[in-house]
């Protein structure tokens, strides 16, 4: 996979996750953030006059939780609509933090604890990390200088040191997370793509295990597995099956006098004739040699003969490679209800085409 293609996969996992994690976060800020009434209430003189800041802000967060849950917004823009979400409590915290006097420290934690969350909690780019310090630490410095209440030096100080920790920690975390996420994703792929690549390698493995190699049929192995296939099929639903073995008739006089080559292509020829003539439903496979065979499914004995002349008169009309006039002897026998063993109604269409080979009357059947 191309390193673009990783990367659009991996950031496009990482906004799936940025909204799974935000709307956890959400549903904390909006629990959290008006119980907060209790505190300013309790240590600050003149808490009651947070109550209707933290009342409009607690509507816009709700309302940002909405929007990032909602199919159109959330699942579009859904990093956007996180910052949003995690940037309004900081905006009412850096409000109340030049009205607060001397009790200036928790509220920087709670700045603080928004930013750690933002690291830690939900997972998002570094860079909207980063954003999120850059923006609440604008947010205190504007709203302290235009705060009617004096800000101290120590109280500057010690807001420098909150959000100066809290946001060197959040950010060098949150840019471990993203490589150690980026690295396990390109593991992932890298691992899934092999997986892949190797499953396809066993199928052709699989399917080249049962394939003739000269003729592209199947093999004996195939044609094994398929007779044995066909006959619980029918013994499980009833109906029949017939087979037709097929040789090629002097086809060693062929390799002696004009070479193996010329064999490979009368082999080849041979094939293709028979998948030519045959119903889709029937199976072709090259038995051994020179000798080939079809399996016949829902085919009775006198059906199986009809199709089995039917390739016995292609043969004789063939366009044979190398100018060659070739005929083929062919055996068809059907197996029986009670048979289990699928090589004996092989063996009766072999000794069917032996026969037919003997007596040069091309076509014999097995009536047993």
């Amino acid at each position: 996979m191309e390193s673009s293609d990783l990367r659009d996969g991996y950031l496009a996992d990482q906004r799936a996750s940025a909204r799974s994690t935000a709307l956890l976060a959400g549903v904390v800020a909006i629990v959290v953030f008006p119980l907060w009434t209790v505190f300013d209430r309790i240590v600050l003189p003149r808490g009651a006059r947070f109550i209707g800041p933290r009342i409009g802000f607690e509507i816009a967060i709700a309302l940002a939780w909405i929007a990032l849950r909602s199919t159109r917004i959330g699942r579009r823009w859904p990093e956007h609509a996180a910052f949003v979400l995690v940037a309004l409590p900081e905006v009412a915290i850096a409000w109340m933090i030049p009205r607060t006097g001397d009790h200036i420290e928790p509220y920087l934690l709670g700045l603080s604890i928004t930013i750690y969350a933002s690291a830690f909690v939900i997972v998002w780019r570094w860079q909207l990390t980063t954003l999120l310090v850059v923006v609440t630490g604008a947010l205190v410095a504007m709203f302290c200088v235009q705060a009617d209440e004096r800000i101290t030096a120590a109280q500057i100080t010690t807001a420098i040191f909150y959000l100066g920790t809290a946001g060197a920690i959040s950010v060098v975390g949150q840019i471990y997370r993203h490589r150690t996420g980026w690295l396990k994703y390109v593991t992932e792929t890298e691992l899934g793509e092999e997986r892949q690549r190797n499953s396809v390698l066993v199928e052709e493995l699989n399917q080249l295990s049962r394939q003739d190699p000269l003729t592209g049929i199947g093999n004996r192995r195939a044609w094994e597995e398929r007779v044995v296939s066909e006959m619980l099929r029918t013994e499980r639903y009833g109906g029949s099956l017939s087979v037709i073995l097929c040789d090629l008739d002097e086809f060693k006089a062929v390799n002696d006098t004009l070479g193996h080559a010329a064999g490979d292509r009368v082999l080849r020829a041979a094939a293709a004739l028979l998948l030519d003539r045959v119903r889709e439903t029937d199976f072709v496979a090259r038995f051994g040699g020179d000798e080939f065979c079809v399996l016949c499914p829902d085919t009775t004995l006198e059906v199986a003969q009809v199709l089995a002349d039917a390739i016995v008169q292609r043969a004789r009309g063939y366009e044979w490679p190398d100018g060659l006039h070739l005929s083929i002897s062919v055996g068809v026998a059907q197996a029986q209800p009670a048979e289990t063993d699928p090589s004996a109604v092989v063996q009766r269409a072999d000794a069917a085409m032996y026969e037919a080979k003997r007596s040069r009357k091309a076509l014999s059947a097995s009536d047993l």
